[in-house]
């Protein structure tokens, strides 16, 4: 918690509202959020919105600390090697300027600023893809203050998290829901080079699909749909649960939105919030009643499709999904039912009211879609300003693909967006109570006193005397009018008390100015919050903490890069019939759920006694149904060895295996420690920059999958700056804690998003809240088919029915590898969806001629380069970057 002077450390739930800019900030504030998160102008998700420049944050930060509101910056992005050090000075400054606290995603930079601000806040982004306790002990250990679970939680899973750690728990409870885990998500960085980890997210999501059964593409091809595009989130029913579950802060998501959307938003999340919060106190439960009015009001503020619980509640499949519509949808007002194309008019009966200035959309299934703003409204042959539910009335003026049957909605409304401005524009409804005492005493100056009962007490005085009255003498009901104006600041006297002789005079002006003066203290006192914090240089405290950690890792035998390669074959599924040691790799991995299954120790036994080294990875999501899969693969291999090592990792040659591959956080933070268990970190676990590679190391991974956004050149400067931070670790010879190795995918269909909602299951499968998958999946193959015929296999994981979302195009770039093994790349890793074993051996080939640099050996694979550049290949990001 935090210590600050005079902040109110009684725990509560936190009503959390975005701001894009001053504006949607002064909403938020003025219509009761307790904090605002926001961005400055580097390294936030949101690089689209307006964004806060240092002067600007300043300004605002004294805003809403006078008013007991926190503001939490975003720096929520992964960042390259060359930005660490400014975003390290930026926080310094943000720090120095009163910020509550830091969203970071980026593991390097968070060990970073936990060397250089120890003092200031770290709060998880949901980026980090946090989904159980492991994840959140893991950050818990990092210093980190606050969680913000991943959007997928229910209820009871964010529950148990906030039982079970120190650890402040945020969910997300209203706005725009990413089909995909926050974090996880390749999609329109490989498909457009725009990257949502790099905050410039293009929404892939949000564009037609087609589903395709892949084995009979013409039979089981679908109509295009928004197959991907979710229901904005709502949990305003289930405040009452949320609140009783020990969650800490309800997030409203929207830095995108407009000031109008964030005032309407929180305003009614306050109101009912508040009601909750009050009923507890009182004893009388959670049970809420919700205004059909104020559903309406977020309803006509911004929503697609109506609204979801999300994840909240459990999975509900097709129910939280807008297939026909995936941008606003207002509030439907009815079908066309006549188009005058000479006079620009629709004629409909209207479902709901409309006004002059009102924004209405004609829906056409498309981006073609007409609207605009009502101009004219014509009822009963008579122009009016407004149109009541249940009238028939003639609006324009509206041109395009108009017709009978086209359904309309109203996307704005000019009197709510009017009144939610008038919220927040000249007024200050966001009032703290203080108490005031008024000494109005012969021979003394008048002097006041004020309280704001959270530990800020000052006082101003007068400088004029007061006079003996005339006529007529100073009374205490005038003097406590003049001293009760508040005015423009955010105060109101909720007690003002009043010591006073009678019969004295004094100025007005000397009592408005004392007011004033006592006032304006107490802003300060309050704006200034952490007048005693220090934001000390970020430097040499870096260069620290990499040295206390390399003393304690646990890890001592990491490999350096060698001049020789390693291949390893990543295999997202397991195929009793390959010969994995047949295939000239040194490394395979094979999905978790492999281990058991018909051949598959034999297929491990052979490879390993040919010299291949055998992983098993774990998807970057394994909550559910997965964990107890895990555990039960960790009894399997995991043997008693006396008191003294009490249980070691089995990588015996008849039952064992040479490691794991990890994907999140909260599986390093399971297996780490495990004596002789080799741990090798996965590409979704987002490691950008040396900073992030070396804190894995730090935690236990012995080989690091880097980023697949990083450049060629990117990758080198990088390992560049691992060898400078490797080169100031403690020991030597075997108790020398080198980097570790590190890998890189140069080959095949990369995974672009993992997803708990399943297309394949939910289109195709028919589940939705009240109805089970048929199972389909099982039975057949599919891809989702873009606009331009580009299909996407979907994988479908039936243990906890997830998807992954996997590219159109394989990842081939044979002729990077010399300049990749250069830069320090010891493993080359090679995603085999429905390759055969000839081309796996092959393509192993072309890749090892091609990092001896030998262009003449790489003649012999002419025809599979040609079948693979005729089928369709991208170079990933190794040569244009996020």
């Amino acid at each position: 918690m935090l210590t600050e002077k005079g902040v109110n450390m009684k725990k509560r739930i936190e009503l959390l509202a975005p701001a894009g800019n001053r504006e949607a900030l002064h909403a938020a504030v003025e219509n009761g959020a307790d904090a605002v998160y926001l961005g400055g102008k580097l390294f936030n998700a949101r690089q689209q919105a307006d964004n806060f420049d240092m002067e600007m944050l300043r300004e605002e930060l004294r805003y809403a600390h006078a008013r007991d509101v926190s503001i939490y910056l975003t720096l929520n992005t992964l960042l390259r090697d060359d930005e660490i050090q400014q975003a390290l000075a930026y926080a310094e400054e943000a720090c120095d300027a009163g910020i509550d606290g830091i969203i970071v995603q980026d593991i390097g930079l968070a060990g970073a600023l936990q060397a250089s601000l120890p003092g200031l806040p770290l709060h998880g982004s949901t980026q980090m893809t946090v989904y159980d306790l492991e994840g959140a002990l893991a950050l818990e250990e990092m210093g980190f203050q606050r969680v913000v679970t991943a959007r997928e939680l229910t209820l009871e899973q964010a529950a148990a998290i906030a039982r079970n750690t120190r650890l402040e728990v945020e969910i997300f409870v209203h706005g725009a829901l990413c089909v995909c885990y926050s974090g996880q998500c390749l999609m329109s960085s490989l498909i457009g080079g725009r990257s949502g980890n790099r905050g410039k997210c293009a929404q892939p999501c949000r564009l037609p699909y087609r589903l395709v059964g892949r084995d009979s593409r013409d039979k089981n091809a679908r109509q295009p749909g928004y197959l991907l595009s979710p229901k904005d989130m709502c949990a305003l029913d289930h405040l009452g649960e949320i609140a009783a579950a020990g969650i800490r802060s309800l997030k409203i998501e929207g830095r995108m939105k407009s000031p109008e959307y964030v005032a309407t938003v929180v305003r009614i999340y306050r109101k009912y919030l508040d009601i909750v919060l009050e009923q507890m106190d009182k004893g009388m439960g959670t049970m809420l009643e919700v205004d059909e009015r104020d559903r309406h009001d977020l309803l006509q503020i911004f929503n697609r499709g109506g609204f979801s619980s999300g994840y909240l509640m459990g999975k509900s499949g097709s129910d939280m999904m807008t297939y026909d519509k995936p941008n606003n949808s207002g509030v439907f007002i009815g079908v066309a039912e006549a188009y005058d194309s000479r006079q620009q008019t629709v004629r409909l009966k209207l479902g709901d009211s409309l006004s002059v200035g009102d924004g209405v959309e004609i829906w056409t299934g498309g981006s073609d879609s007409p609207g605009g703003t009502v101009s004219i409204i014509r009822t009963g042959g008579k122009s009016a300003g407004t149109a009541q539910k249940g009238e028939y009335a003639e609006i324009g003026y509206f041109k395009g693909s108009i017709r009978p049957g086209r359904k309309l909605y109203k996307t704005t409304d000019v009197g709510l967006n009017r009144a939610a401005r008038e919220s927040f524009t000249g007024k200050n409804n966001k009032r703290i109570f203080i108490k005031g005492t008024v000494l109005f005493k012969e021979g003394q100056v008048l002097t006041l006193v004020v309280d704001d009962g959270n530990g800020h007490i000052v006082s101003a005085e007068g400088t004029v005397l007061p006079q003996a009255a005339v006529s007529r003498p100073l009374t205490e009901e005038r003097l406590r009018e003049q001293v009760g104006k508040t005015g423009s600041t955010p105060f109101l006297f909720s007690e003002l008390t009043i010591d006073m002789d009678d019969g004295l005079v004094i100025p007005i002006s000397e009592i408005n100015d004392v007011r004033r003066r006592a006032l304006e203290s107490l802003y300060n006192e309050r704006a200034d919050r952490y007048a005693d914090r220090r934001c000390k240089g970020a430097g040499s405290a870096e260069r620290t903490i990499l040295n206390d950690r390399a003393r304690t890792s646990p890890v001592n035998t990491m490999a350096s890069a060698s001049d020789c390669p390693q291949i390893s074959l990543y295999f997202y599924r397991w195929d009793k019939d390959m010969d994995l040691s047949s295939l000239g790799a040194d490394r395979v991995y094979l999905p978790i759920s492999a281990d058991g299954r018909q051949g598959c120790s034999e297929a491990v036994k052979a490879a390993r006694s040919s010299g291949v080294e055998v992983f098993f990875w774990l998807p970057s999501i394994t909550s559910g149904n997965y964990e107890k899969v895990i555990d039960g693969f960790l009894q399997n291999h995991i043997k008693e060895a006396g008191a003294s090592e009490k249980r070691i990792w089995d990588n015996g040659p008849e039952h064992g295996i040479d490691g794991i591959l990890a994907a999140n956080i909260g599986s390093v933070h399971k297996l780490r420690g495990i004596p002789g268990l080799r741990l090798a970190g996965d590409i979704p676990l987002n490691l950008f920059n040396a900073r992030s590679v070396f804190e894995a190391a730090a935690y236990g991974i012995e080989s690091a999958a880097i980023s697949v956004e990083l450049t060629a050149q990117q990758i080198f400067e990088m390992l560049k700056e691992l060898n400078s931070i490797s080169d100031i670790f403690p020991g030597s010879g075997q108790n020398r804690c080198r980097q570790p190795e590190v890998e890189a995918a140069v080959y095949g269909r990369l995974p672009l998003m993992t997803s708990e909602y399943c297309p394949v299951g939910s289109v195709e499968g028919g589940f939705g809240a009240s109805s089970k998958c048929s199972g389909c999946c099982s039975k057949a193959s599919y891809v989702l088919e873009d606009k331009l015929g580009m299909g996407f296999p979907v994988l479908c994981d039936n243990i906890d029915c997830r998807s992954t979302i996997i590219n159109s195009k394989v990842l081939f770039v044979p002729d990077s590898m010399s300049r990749l093994l250069k830069a320090g790349i010891s493993i080359f890793r090679f995603y085999i969806w429905d390759e055969d074993p000839d081309t796996i051996r092959d393509l192993v080939g072309l890749y090892r001629v091609s990092a001896s640099g030998s262009a003449g050996e790489t003649a012999a694979y002419s025809r599979l380069v040609d079948r693979i550049k005729a089928t369709g290949f991208t170079k990933g990001h190794y040569y244009r970057g996020v």
